[in-house]
């Protein structure tokens, strides 16, 4: 049976806390939810798309090779100003980054499919604090409450997980994958 999987950087500590904080924000002045509900935790994307054998994203995940230094850096927020916007923590697409997707692309031959969004042409590091439920009339209003949070910060990459999704449902966690850390 076909599963949508993501393999994803688990985002820690500090920024986390604060990625949470504003989803709550925007909940209670708002009323933007869906992220919030929807996700397992606040991550960025590396590669998703349809798999067959979840086994295989496993694997993979086990057999990546982690580069140094482990530092993933944020540099505040951004939006996709679409007629439903996204609002986003933006990373640096640093050689940590894109070492660890250059490696999950090169062993790309099981995913029956890949989602567009993950395309190397249109693909940034991000963690989508909302989605689907932004008016874009709230838009300007929402980013300056989210402004009294400061995201440019850095945490220590800890985990790489695989995540099962779909557009109606909570992410389900399948695997964690937890670096050395000292």
């Amino acid at each position: 049976m076909m599963k949508c999987m993501s393999v994803a950087i688990r985002v820690e500590n500090t920024l986390k806390t604060k990625i949470c904080k504003a989803q709550d924000l925007i909940q209670s002045k708002f009323g933007v939810k869906f992220q919030k509900q929807n996700q397992s935790f606040p991550h960025i994307n590396l590669i998703s798309g349809e798999v067959a054998d979840v086994g295989q994203v496993y694997s993979l995940i086990d057999s990546i090779s982690l580069p140094d230094p482990q530092l993933v850096s944020s540099i505040g927020l951004g939006c996709f100003l679409t007629p439903s916007p996204t609002v986003f923590v933006r990373y640096e697409a640093s050689k940590n980054i894109l070492s660890i997707r250059n490696q999950l692309f090169k062993n790309i031959k099981f995913w029956t499919s890949i989602d567009y969004t993950v395309n190397e042409k249109i693909w940034i590091p991000k963690t989508t604090i909302a989605c689907n439920d932004v008016e874009v009339f709230d838009l300007s209003k929402i980013c300056t409450e989210l402004t009294v949070l400061d995201f440019s910060s850095n945490f220590r990459l800890e985990a790489l997980v695989a995540l099962e999704y779909s557009t109606n449902q909570v992410e389900i966690v399948h695997k964690t994958c937890n670096f050395m850390t000292t």
